[in-house]
């Protein structure tokens, strides 16, 4: 009897119940064979092959019934007449070739050939429909599955199990087969208790999806994860349920323990795993260098302190820090913040950003903060950037960021804006040029940084003249002029510039303060100025004036005579009320084409030619052969002294356009065609059929990405600004224009967001939030602007909840609600035995500094943060919550007021209310008075988001405001409240 020739059989069949017959037969067929050579029975080694030949007595006493000794026989002797040697080594090649072409193991079998028997048929066609051919292909494969599949029970399961069990124990140890019964209890000792053994069953499902490679980071090593990964598994989830055969096969019977070891560990969710490994990592010898390393020391002076090079510093930094690669691959998937950056595909390129208080935030020990931050910075996938607290991914260096953010700010910018009232629009340029995470906080100080200043809410690059910015006063508080050297003028002049950009430097002496002011003002009459801005004058005027002068006779022309001549056109197309008004205009718009030194007449200059302002700035940006910016044009083309010179000209010209922000171009220089401009017009109807008329410059853009890339391309067309631009001069007579949106002729009057929205939503007065960020998302508004749209429709409602919203002179509510409403407020304001055991609970006492304060008067307000709605208040058809309270407390009781964050989310309610009198004015005062009422004067940075946090100051994270609070000093990890709060 050919032992081999069973083994092979045992393989290709592989059913539990004809192994453990077949096993029992092995046995019994040593012994016969003994006992028939003791009787001398000659007929055992006849066969060609010396194979055994046994009576089916025998074999049935062995415990193998007739049929299966049959078919076995049968199988057996159709494969020795079939192969010979050669024939076999050439089926062999054969078999091997085509295991390879398949991808298959060269000992791998086909799934029909092990479930032979009819029971399996469902099986086997389950297999077909899922594409598995081959038993390698079972690896990993989740059996529970089956227990859905129509047709299969539970009993079937079990046998399907059964049958891949034994299999994979065959291929674990071939030798188990042939060593009989006591070498196999062994080897099912070793493997499990019984052959339905399953590991990793309670896999936690945060990191089913995580790669494989993860192990190495729980001491499996990177040897063996490749064999796993060898063998089908490469997620975490991959493992759930997995038979400890498979295991001990894969990992041939050597790290089966490990394994086991971390059973437990995968059932943690991935942020606990994490903490586990980065105590470990404080505890490593080289970790007292990382953190030093951490707190800004430098690698020449921890060379000097450990008496090793700066090279071998950096070396074990590197070394330590690549422990934990495996585990941060996976926490910047956490914290990137993928989803708030992306910019449309169709308009720019998306930038992963990750925000280091995201990181510091992970976990309550700062120093796990720290490392996830020092990991970051040492990691050349990423740019740091300081002003902005984030890292980026680095498709460029941090000079090249820094620069690109420089130039987009300075074209927006110009000589200067109103911060206020600007900084979301340059926040929404920011996000189109995919700097999403440019917020308002970041620009400032990023610019600061750049050699920008605040004059409270005015911004400009440098130091700015006092006469310019007073000018910027005179245009809003003296709409009729002022006269420059009247004192009591001047001395409004001086309170009001005071208030709105603080000390700029204004001298004491009137005649100086005059002197210097006249210099940005124009004359508006004897001994009076007014801005620029609020000059109104038809061009057609200009033009009719300057034919005069050009017709004149004589050299010098007065400006008396103009006046007189043109009287009756000049007050119908301007505000110019006498001569000598008319002398400041003429000088403005003609300082360069005439002499303007005499008050009472201007002169020609000789024969020089008088150019069209719009050609003379046509023929510079000709020349320049690129878009010029305002400045520019001021200080290379004579006579541009003012921003309403350069206005007029580009509205005017029929070529001249505004490029950008605070740039201008020609379309003479660009490459137009018939067709060019069919698409664009075509590509304006085609959005504005889908949008009731209306269409916005990024859709715009968008669409024409798609049809006509190569227009874009050719006339270096980067962005939607300057498409929309672009259209504004070629279609502007077809449709009506003003940035950023576009509306057939005549649809909207005044338009507007105010009056936009309106349209494209239909009736408002119920509005939805949602519905209303959707609307802006088909359009592709910018979130900044998106935002700061609704910010000014949502003055005109009520908010109900998070969602709804109704227009104020629908919500109704009675005098003796609203006494209730403050009544149940003001009781809870008063609530200091609450807030003292709240801190008590805090660690912020263990870091005061020389002992506590005095301690104040408990505070009163309420935060709305997390707040739990009182029962007491009463119904006013409207369901109670945060949202809705701050609504009625804003708009109804004057008594109270509500202080709030810089930062706006609409997702949440973060006032705080108070009495309308109260001490406390801004949100730091909140956060300062309420530490100084309990005694504390320092606290740490993990406290203060302690302490924010239990008294419901914040949701999550310390806001970016209290680090350049007035009243705190932020150092060396500490908030300190400054010695004037005292």
């Amino acid at each position: 009897m050919d032992r081999n020739y069973f083994k092979r059989e045992v393989k290709r069949v592989f059913h539990k119940k004809i192994y453990d017959k077949l096993r029992s037969f092995f046995e019994k067929s040593d012994k016969i064979k003994s006992e028939l050579k003791n009787h001398r029975v000659e007929e055992i080694d006849k066969k060609e092959s010396g194979e055994n030949s046994f009576s089916q007595n025998t074999l049935t006493k062995s415990g193998i019934n007739g049929d299966e000794i049959g078919e076995c026989e049968q199988d057996h002797n159709e494969n020795r007449r079939e192969y010979g040697k050669e024939e076999i080594r050439a089926n062999f090649k054969d078999k091997k070739q085509e295991i390879k072409l398949t991808g298959c193991d060269e000992e791998d079998y086909k799934i029909e050939e092990v479930y032979f028997e009819n029971k399996f048929n469902r099986f086997l066609e389950y297999c077909q429909q899922e594409s598995i051919t081959y038993m390698s292909q079972l690896r990993g494969f989740d059996f529970f599955k089956l227990l859905n599949v129509k047709g299969i029970g539970k009993g079937k399961f079990e046998d399907i199990r059964a049958v891949y069990e034994t299999y994979l124990i065959s291929k674990t140890d071939d030798e188990t087969l042939g060593n009989g019964q006591k070498k196999y209890e062994t080897a099912k000792s070793e493997h499990h208790e019984n052959l339905n053994g399953l590991m990793f069953k309670n896999v936690n499902d945060e990191l089913a999806e995580m790669d494989i490679s993860l192990l190495s980071g729980l001491g499996i090593r990177r040897k063996m994860i490749n064999r796993f990964m060898e063998n089908g598994y490469v997620q975490i989830g991959d493992l759930k349920n997995i038979f400890e055969f498979e295991v001990s096969r894969i990992t041939e019977n050597r790290k089966l323990k490990e394994f086991r070891n971390i059973e437990k560990t995968l059932s943690k969710n991935f942020v606990t795993i994490f903490a586990d490994a980065l105590e470990n990592f404080t505890n490593e010898r080289d970790f007292a260098i990382f953190q030093k390393r951490m707190d800004g020391k430098t690698l020449q002076e921890l060379g000097k302190e450990y008496q090793l090079t700066r090279e071998r510093i950096r070396q074990k930094i590197k070394n330590l820090a690549s422990k934990i690669d495996v585990f941060m691959i996976h926490v910047l998937k956490l914290v990137v913040d993928d989803e708030s950056y992306v910019i449309d595909p169709l308009l720019n390129v998306s930038t992963d950003c990750i925000q280091e208080k995201k990181l510091t935030n992970l976990y309550e020990n700062e120093h796990y903060g720290k490392i996830l931050v020092q990991w970051c910075k040492m990691n050349n996938d990423f740019v740091y950037l300081d002003f902005a607290k984030v890292f980026v991914r680095s498709r460029m260096s941090r000079d090249g960021i820094e620069e690109e953010l420089l130039n987009i700010a300075e074209s927006f910018i110009g000589e200067g804006m109103e911060w206020s009232k600007k900084i979301d629009e340059l926040k929404s340029v920011m996000e189109e040029n995919g700097y999403g995470y440019m917020d308002e906080s970041s620009i400032e100080t990023f610019l600061i940084q750049r050699g920008y200043k605040k004059y409270k809410d005015f911004l400009a690059k440098g130091k700015q003249s006092y006469g310019y910015l007073c000018s910027k006063v005179i245009a809003e508080k003296f709409p009729e002029g002022i006269r420059i050297y009247n004192k009591n003028d001047l001395d409004k002049l001086r309170e009001y510039a005071n208030t709105e950009y603080g000390d700029i430097g204004i001298p004491d002496s009137t005649r100086s303060f005059g002197a210097r002011l006249s210099e940005f003002l124009v004359l508006s009459g004897r001994g009076k100025a007014t801005a620029q801005s609020n000059i109104r004058v038809e061009e057609s005027l200009l033009d009719s004036i300057r034919g005069f002068i050009e017709n004149y006779d004589g050299k010098n022309v007065y400006y008396s005579e103009i006046f007189t001549k043109y009287e009756g056109e000049i007050r119908e197309k301007s505000n110019i009320d006498n001569y000598n008004f008319l002398h400041g205009v003429l000088k403005l718009y003609f300082e360069g084409h005439y002499d303007f030194t005499n008050r009472d007449y201007l002169s020609k200059r000789g024969d020089c030619e008088v150019h069209d302002n719009s050609e003379r700035i046509k023929e510079y940006i000709i020349s320049a052969g690129r878009p010029a910016s305002r400045r520019e044009l001021k200080r290379n083309v004579v006579g541009f002294a003012s921003d309403i010179v350069i206005f007029g000209a580009i509205e005017r010209d029929a070529e001249l356009i505004q490029w950008d922000y605070n740039r201008y171009y020609s379309l003479s220089l660009m490459d137009i065609s018939k067709e060019d401009k069919d698409l664009l017009e075509e590509s304006v109807r085609s959005i504005a059929k889908e949008n009731k008329g209306y269409c916005s410059d990024n859709l715009l853009f968008g669409e024409v990405k798609k049809t006509g890339e190569d227009f874009l391309k050719k006339n270096r067309i980067k962005a939607a600004i300057n498409l929309y631009f672009v259209c504004k001069k070629l279609l502007g007579n077809k449709f009506d224009f003003r940035r950023p949106h576009i509306l057939e002729k005549g649809l909207i009057e005044n338009i507007s967001f105010k009056t936009v929205v309106p349209h494209l939503i239909g009736d408002t007065a119920i509005l939805s939030l949602g519905d209303y960020q959707n609307l802006a998302k088909k359009l592709r508004w910018s979130s900044a602007t998106t935002s700061a749209v609704f910010a000014e429709i949502e003055q005109n409602y009520m908010r109900l909840n998070e969602d709804m919203y109704m227009k104020n002179d629908n919500f109704k509510i009675g005098k003796e609600e609203l006494v209730q409403i403050e009544t149940v407020v003001r009781s809870l304001m008063t609530r200091g035995e609450k807030r003292e055991k709240v801190v008590s609970e805090c660690g912020v006492e263990k870091r005061s500094e020389g002992g506590c304060m005095q301690k104040e008067k408990p505070l009163e307000y309420i935060s709305m943060i997390n707040l739990k709605i009182p029962e007491e208040l009463p119904q006013i058809g409207h369901r109670w919550n945060a949202f809705l309270l701050r609504k009625v407390v804003e708009r109804y009781i004057p008594s109270l007021k509500i202080i709030d964050m810089n930062i706006v989310d609409r997702r949440f309610e973060r006032g705080i209310i108070v009495d309308e009198n109260s001490i406390l004015k801004t949100y730091d005062d909140v956060v300062i008075r309420t530490l100084m009422s309990l005694g504390y004067r320092a606290v740490t940075e993990a406290e203060m988001l302690k302490f924010l946090i239990e008294h419901n100051l914040i949701c999550r994270a310390i806001p970016k405001e209290l680090y350049t609070a007035d009243g705190l000093i932020f150092k060396d990890g500490l908030f300190r409240i400054k010695e004037a709060y005292m």
